[in-house]
């Protein structure tokens, strides 16, 4: 559990600008997210701690890859439809929804 713990925070970079909203920021710790969860899941089986922060680490993971994901269809749809669309309104509508629940599980996860 400390190695996994240990090794999220020792690589977590700063967030650029003391932006913590920052979207390469936020996709590196959802990748760096999911290299602890695999430190944390080679526990042994029996070990029940590693298994619950391997889960946490997980949710951050999924979490950020919607995140990941509205945001890119809000940017494509930006680009394409312009801002005033409908579509472009309601996909960055989900995106901040979506940054909402990735910011509540990072804090639940990391502190």
């Amino acid at each position: 559990t400390s190695l996994a713990r240990d090794w999220f925070a020792n690589n977590a970079p700063p967030a650029p600008n003391g932006n913590p909203d920052d979207p390469d920021h936020l996709h590196t710790l959802r990748k760096n997210a999911k290299l602890a969860r695999y430190i944390a899941e080679n526990a042994p089986k029996s070990a029940k701690t590693p298994r619950r922060l391997a889960q946490s680490f997980e949710s951050v993971q999924e979490a950020g890859g919607h995140w990941h994901d509205w945001l890119v269809l809000s940017d494509i749809a930006g680009k394409k439809l312009r801002g005033s669309s409908p579509l472009t309104k309601v996909l960055t509508q989900r995106c901040h929804l979506a940054l909402t629940v990735y910011q509540r599980h990072l804090r639940e996860t990391i502190g």
